[in-house]
């Protein structure tokens, strides 16, 4: 059985698991399973274009967590888009596991570890404005964080 048909028969899989699921896409947690199918698809379709299996990996990462990304000759540019949080300790968090997961589909993709290290990454972070009150209006709180995504690995 070839990696194309290994991979196709995962995605078909996770694929009738998540279409079992009573589902609201597009709403709160739902949202997440909606991500996830087209994740899958995208790393079909690329496992059907002969994109190998980590290179196939790191689409479906991207598809998942990036709202998009780039590699130019100056790194790699990921765009984690909104990310709900707590407070900041929880969205870095949250940033430096999603990052972290990227960088080991970036290398089993093959590609250089250079390019990642001298890349950078952002997000907008939406979290209550004052956690420790309740108020009528939710009082959320956006921040547009940015770093470099060498910096991930030393926290």
């Amino acid at each position: 059985m070839s990696n194309t048909d290994r991979l196709k028969d995962d995605l078909e899989d996770t694929a009738d698991a998540v279409s079992r699921r009573p589902v609201l896409l597009g709403v709160g947690p739902n949202a997440r399973v909606e991500t996830a199918v087209e994740a899958g698809a995208k790393a079909l379709e690329a496992a059907e274009r002969g994109l190998d299996r980590g290179t196939s990996a790191f689409v479906a990462w991207a598809s998942e967590y990036c709202e998009h990304w780039r590699e130019t000759d100056d790194g790699v540019t990921v765009d984690l888009g909104t990310i709900e949080a707590e407070d900041h300790d929880d969205a870095m968090r949250q940033i430096r596991r999603k990052l972290r997961e990227g960088k080991n589909r970036w290398l089993d993709a093959g590609k250089s570890e250079t390019a990642w290290r001298l890349g950078t990454w952002e997000a907008q972070v939406k979290r209550p404005r004052h956690p420790e009150l309740r108020t009528i209006d939710g009082g959320t709180a956006t921040d547009y964080i940015t770093g470099k995504l060498w910096e991930i690995d030393r926290r």
